[in-house]
């Protein structure tokens, strides 16, 4: 079962990432990587032969990272036009007060896009409208959300759907 990540949290991707349901498949223990392997499944951006993605070195976007020296990244250069790889973090937000989330996004070419979703009952069901959508972006650009959730089962979904192009989309400095 996944940890509830608590408040603050922040995730830069850095640190090498951990056997979840396949080869090194999630950040930490907080996070679920939907499918765990192929073209369509997230990995540290240099990372993806651990996915068994066809042509790992191909698709690269200009900056690797905003925040270090790594990001997560989406292989929509390998992935089939329409087809989704779901990133999830699961996250304590109970306390009081109100909850942002902002990260870093690149999408340097194409019609591929990021939508963040949000449940608050563990994943069972998400909202039906994106909290957030993210498109072409030359370069990491900040995206920041209101999160409206004071749920402790919180499941905050970064879901890429590929155009097939010819570069992936990324995300880092996620707080």
């Amino acid at each position: 079962a996944p940890t509830y990540a608590t408040l603050p949290y922040s995730e830069s991707f850095e640190g090498p990432w951990i056997d979840v349901l396949s080869t090194r498949d999630a950040p930490t223990t907080s996070w679920r990587n939907t499918p765990a392997t192929s073209d369509n499944s997230w990995r540290r951006e240099d990372d993806g032969a651990a996915a068994a993605w066809n042509v790992p070195n191909l698709g690269d976007y200009p900056a690797i990272s905003s925040a270090g020296l790594y990001s997560a990244r989406f292989h929509t250069f390998g992935s089939t036009k329409g087809t989704q790889g779901k990133l999830d973090l699961y996250a304590n937000l109970s306390g009081a007060g109100s909850k942002t989330l902002s990260f870093d996004y690149i999408n340097p070419t194409g019609t591929d896009k990021l939508d963040v979703l949000v449940s608050t009952d563990g994943g069972a069901t998400f909202s039906t409208t994106p909290i957030l959508t993210a498109t072409a972006s030359a370069a990491f650009t900040a995206k920041t959300v209101a999160v409206i959730s004071n749920s402790a089962t919180t499941v905050i979904r970064f879901q890429a759907t590929s155009d097939y192009g010819d570069n992936d989309l990324g995300m880092d400095n996620l707080q």
